[in-house]
C-alpha cells in the first residue's frame, strides 16, 4: 500500500510538471508541432497528408520525412478539440507521465521497489524528461513506448502473452522516432541470449514472435523515406570531414603513409567515437546541454548537478557487486547514443533522449546504496542537506521554466505567428493582397494551421509560396524547397508594397522608409518581431 501511495504521488508530480502552463512554456507551437497537428487534421478530414498522399507511413512535411506514429496518435485529440495547441501537446504530456509509470514497472522487474520508486521520482522531476514532454516531440512518445516494450519483454519471463505485447510495443516505438530503429534491434540481440533458458523452452513461440516483429517492421523500410531524412543529418554526409581528410593527404603528397593515416574511414571512425562519447560528457548532461533553446532551459542542465555523485556511485556499486540488473541496464546505456552519434550535430538532447531513463535508474541505485552504507546519524544529516539541495534545484528549475524561459526563448519557438493569424482572421477579404515574411521560417504551415485551411482544398495544389491572396516570403538560408517558386516570388514583397489596399507583415529588417505600420507584434522580451504594414488605398 505504501508503494502505491508514493507511486501515485510521483505520478501526480510528473503530470503537474508536464501539464502546468503547457500553453505558455514553451510559449508557442513551433514549426514541427504545427506540421504534425495539420497533417493529423488532414488525415482525419481527408485520409491523406497535406500533399494528398493517402495514409502515409512517412510524412514529407518539410522534406524531413516525419515518422507516422505520433501524427496518427494525436488524431483522437484533434477529433475531440480540433486543430488546437492542446490537441498537439496533451498527448505528449500524457505519454511523458506514462513513461514514469513504465519505468517504475520495468525497474520493479529487476530491482526492489525502493530503487523503482526512486527511478520513477528522478524521471518525474528530470529537466531532460520534462522539456520534451511539454511540447509535441515525437521522440518523447518513442521513449515511453520503448519503456513499455522493455517492461513487457521482461514480464514475458513469466507469461508468453507478455512477450507478444513486448514485441508489439518495441516494434511500434520504431514508428515514432528514428533512433529506435537502431536501438531496438541491438537491444533485442542482447535480450535473447540473456534469457536463453526461457527461450529454449519456447523455440516455436520465439520463432513466431521474431517473425512477427520483422513483419511489423518491414513497412518502415519498404514504404517510408527514412533514408532521405538520414542523408540530411548523417555524419557521413558532412563534406567538411571529407575535405579535411583530402587536405591532409595532399599536404603529405598522397604518400602511402598519408593514405593510411588520413583514410576517410579512420577519420569518420574518430568523429563517430567523439560523437558517441560526447553523450556521456558532464558538460552535455549537467551544464549546457546542446545549446538549442528548444532542448533545455539555460542555466539548468539536462540532469540536476546533485545527481552526478549518485550517478557515478550507482554505476560503481552495480559493477562492484555484479548486480544482475546490469544485464538490462548495461546494454541500454551503451546502445542508447549509437544512432544519435551517426548524426550531426552531436551531442543532441532530442536524439539522445533514450539515454535519459537509464541515467535516472543509475542515480536511484547510487542513492539507494549510499543510504544503505551509512549510519543513522549521517542519514539524518544527509537527509537535511540533500532534501534542501534537491528542493532548491527543483524550485530554481521550475522558476526558470515557467517565468524566464518563455521570455528569452520565444523567437526559437516561433512565437508571433499565432498572433499574426489571429489578426488576419476575419480580415482576409479586406485586402487585395497579403504578404507574410519568410525571414523566420516557412510561414505557409502556420497559415494552414491557424487559419484551419481546408486540407482537401490545399491538396489540390500544394504551394509554400501562396494560399488564396496570401503570399509568403522566404529566408536567405531556405533555398531548396521544391514547393516554393523562388523565381516568381523574388520581387513579390516590393510589388505588393506598391499595390493599393494590400497588407505586408514584415520583420523589422524589411521595413521600408515609407511603410505605414498599423500594428507591431513584439516577442516576449518586448522587441519588435512582426510589423503589420498597410499600403495606401
Amino acid at each position: 500500500m505504501k508503494v502505491r501511495f508514493f507511486l501515485v504521488l510521483i505520478l501526480v508530480l510528473a503530470f503537474f510538471s508536464r501539464f502546468y502552463r503547457f500553453d505558455l512554456s514553451p510559449p508557442s507551437l513551433y514549426w514541427d508541432e504545427v506540421a504534425i497537428g495539420y497533417n493529423a487534421w488532414s488525415i482525419l478530414t481527408t485520409g491523406a497528408d497535406e500533399y494528398g498522399h493517402r495514409l502515409p507511413l512517412s510524412f514529407k512535411s518539410f522534406q524531413d520525412y516525419k515518422l507516422p506514429g505520433f501524427i496518427y496518435s494525436i488524431i483522437p485529440f484533434i477529433k475531440l478539440w480540433g486543430l488546437a495547441e492542446r490537441s498537439v501537446r496533451l498527448p505528449s504530456i500524457i505519454l511523458g507521465t506514462l513513461s514514469v509509470l513504465f519505468l517504475f514497472l520495468l525497474i520493479s522487474q529487476i530491482a526492489n521497489k525502493k530503487v523503482a520508486l526512486l527511478s520513477a521520482l528522478f524521471l518525474a522531476i528530470s529537466p531532460w524528461a520534462i522539456q520534451f514532454s511539454r511540447a509535441g516531440f515525437e521522440v518523447n512518445a518513442g521513449v515511453t513506448i520503448t519503456l513499455g516494450g522493455i517492461y513487457f519483454l521482461l514480464k514475458g519471463k513469466f507469461s508468453n502473452k507478455w512477450l507478444f505485447v513486448g514485441i508489439i510495443l518495441s516494434v511500434l516505438s520504431m514508428y515514432f522516432y528514428y533512433t529506435n530503429r537502431i536501438f531496438i534491434p541491438l537491444f533485442m540481440l542482447c535480450y535473447i541470449p540473456l534469457f536463453w533458458q526461457k527461450w529454449k523452452r519456447i523455440k516455436k513461440e520465439l520463432t513466431l514472435l521474431l517473425f512477427l516483429g520483422i513483419l511489423l517492421s518491414l513497412p518502415l523500410f519498404i514504404f517510408s523515406s527514412s533514408y532521405s531524412r538520414f542523408s540530411q543529418v548523417s555524419l557521413f554526409s558532412d563534406p567538411q570531414i571529407y575535405s579535411f581528410s583530402a587536405e591532409e593527404r595532399v599536404f603529405d603528397q598522397n604518400s602511402l603513409l598519408a593514405r593510411v593515416l588520413h583514410n576517410k574511414y579512420l577519420v569518420f571512425g574518430k568523429e563517430l567515437l567523439n560523437n558517441y562519447l560526447s553523450y556521456y560528457s558532464p558538460d552535455f548532461l549537467f551544464l549546457r546541454a546542446d545549446g538549442n533553446p528548444r532542448h533545455g532551459v539555460p542555466g539548468v542542465g539536462l540532469l540536476y548537478f546533485w545527481q552526478l555523485p549518485f550517478l557515478i556511485y550507482g554505476i560503481y556499486k552495480l559493477i562492484q557487486i555484479r548486480n544482475s540488473s546490469l544485464k538490462i541496464l548495461l546494454p541500454w546505456v551503451l546502445f542508447a547514443p549509437i544512432a544519435a552519434s551517426l548524426a550531426q550535430p552531436s551531442p543532441h538532447a532530442l536524439r539522445g533522449l533514450l539515454l535519459m531513463p537509464v541515467l535516472s535508474v543509475f542515480t536511484a541505485y547510487g542513492l539507494y546504496y549510499f543510504y544503505k552504507n551509512i549510519n543513522s546519524v549521517l542519514k539524518i544529516l544527509t537527509n537535511t542537506v540533500l532534501v534542501g539541495i534537491v528542493f532548491y534545484s527543483m524550485i530554481n528549475y521550475y522558476h526558470q521554466l515557467f517565468i524566464h524561459y518563455p521570455i528569452y526563448s520565444s523567437r526559437d519557438w516561433a512565437y508571433g505567428y499565432k498572433q499574426v493569424f489571429s489578426f488576419l482572421k476575419g480580415r482576409l477579404t479586406d485586402y487585395q493582397n497579403i504578404y507574410i515574411t519568410g525571414k523566420y521560417w516557412r510561414p505557409y504551415i502556420f497559415a494552414l494551421f491557424y487559419l484551419q485551411y481546408p486540407a482537401d482544398k490545399y491538396q489540390q495544389k500544394p504551394s509554400h509560396n501562396k494560399i488564396e491572396n496570401i503570399y509568403f516570403g522566404y529566408a536567405d538560408y531556405d533555398t531548396s524547397d521544391p514547393y516554393y517558386d523562388y523565381g516568381s516570388m523574388e520581387f513579390i514583397r516590393d510589388k505588393i508594397r506598391y499595390t493599393p489596399g494590400s497588407l505586408l507583415i514584415l520583420s523589422p529588417s524589411e521595413k521600408g522608409a515609407g511603410d505605414y505600420v498599423i500594428k507591431t507584434i513584439p516577442d516576449l522580451k518586448g522587441e519588435p518581431l512582426f510589423l503589420i504594414v498597410a499600403t495606401k488605398s
